[in-house]
């Protein structure tokens, strides 16, 4: 039996057809962080994400597999579903612009929200600065630009020199207009703005590339490498966790050979932020799992290189939380998770022999009826 099939799993009906829409709620009040109501206490030189912090989580691999393995279905969606996503933050740009929130009730958190000046004097778009494993700002996770933000969408790439875009979700907007030229050669004028597709590429059976060029006003141009993942569906998660760990991968790999390039170029610094834009529908469901897978496997790979191998799933879910309000609002996408960073430790070798010999799926698999 493989993962894969694990991951056959019965999902819940939902309102939407791809993102739940979250049920967070905020304080339209200035308050702190709560990061010390939930135990996240950080000091200034420390990261969100890490291994050796003070309130960094110690569960070891061999824990997790035990606790998951002795686990079910049910039990996974009860564990997730007990921890609430409620949060008494500072939302106040959010509810100044309600025309360009694609859902009321997915709010965004000022500490962390994107700033994207607009030739009408605001400087919203519902998109938030997420923390990766001790990088601050590895993503920008964004919902799908209205036609309202559709050139502060592209801006932000701009502003905040955003080398790859990756895109769950369709290219469009509310009136499933493209957001982006529809072919090789054609370009797209939105305010000082210029996007050109300069060529396409067939990467793998889940997602295809294309590499832009992306310009502002006359400044020289760049270029922006967009991803465009297709494998999954409108209900549920993708067939295979493979699938999301390899675009995580090529992701990575992809950004830093960017980077030099960038660097090369003279337009990014060593130590400047180089951050890559997660999108999707809602911009808090399919978006967040591939920001939370990454953190989950830089972690385990960290933690493994210092002897004591480390996931905890629940833990990395409620930190991202903190900086993307209503991140995570299905409980499958909690349960995905698990089982995409399970293959990830079986597929690199940082399970202990002893800890995989103890890997127990039995009841994550689909049983069919046996008259069938």
């Amino acid at each position: 039996m493989t993962l894969a099939m694990a991951v056959q799993m019965t999902s819940y009906n939902r309102k939407s057809n791809e993102d739940v829409k979250g049920s967070s709620t905020c304080s339209s009040s200035s308050s702190q962080d709560d990061l010390i109501a939930k135990g996240f206490v950080q000091a200034a030189d420390e990261f969100l994400f890490d291994i050796n912090t003070g309130n960094a989580s110690k569960k070891t691999i061999g824990e997790f597999v035990r606790s998951f393995s002795k686990s079910s279905v049910f039990s996974e969606f009860v564990t997730f579903t007990d921890y609430s996503i409620l949060r008494n933050r500072n939302c106040w740009s959010f509810y100044e612009h309600p025309l360009l929130n694609r859902f009321y009730e997915i709010p965004l958190f000022e500490a962390t929200r994107i700033k994207v000046p607009h030739e009408s004097g605001h400087d919203y778009i519902h998109a938030s600065e997420v923390d990766g494993f001790r990088e601050r700002g590895k993503f920008i996770i964004t919902q799908a630009p209205l036609a309202a933000s559709t050139e502060q969408f592209w801006l932000m790439q701009w502003l905040n020199k955003v080398p790859i875009v990756v895109s769950l979700t369709e290219m469009v907007d509310e009136n499933k207009l493209p957001i982006l030229p529809k072919k090789r050669g054609e370009s797209m004028k939105l305010g000082k703005i210029s996007i050109e597709i300069l060529h396409c590429r067939h990467v793998r059976n889940s997602y295809d590339s294309a590499v832009l060029k992306i310009q502002h006003d006359n400044e020289p141009p760049r270029k922006l490498l967009l991803l465009s993942f297709h494998s999954w569906g409108h209900k549920g998660t993708p067939r295979r966790p493979t699938e999301l760990l390899d675009l995580v991968a090529d992701v990575n790999y992809n950004r830093e050979l960017l980077r030099r390039q960038a660097i090369a170029g003279q337009w990014l610094k060593p130590d400047e932020k180089f951050p890559v834009t997660l999108m999707c529908f809602s911009g808090v469901g399919r978006s967040c799992v591939v920001a939370g897978l990454d953190v989950l496997c830089r972690r385990l790979e960290a933690s493994a290189a210092l002897g004591t191998p480390l996931v905890d799933v629940l833990d990395t879910v409620k930190r991202v939380r903190i900086q993307r309000a209503g991140a995570f609002p299905k409980p499958e996408q909690y349960l995905y998770l698990s089982m995409a960073v399970l293959e990830f430790g079986i597929r690199t070798k940082l399970i202990p022999n002893n800890v995989l010999n103890q890997i127990d799926l039995i009841n994550y698999m689909h049983q069919q009826n046996e008259m069938e």
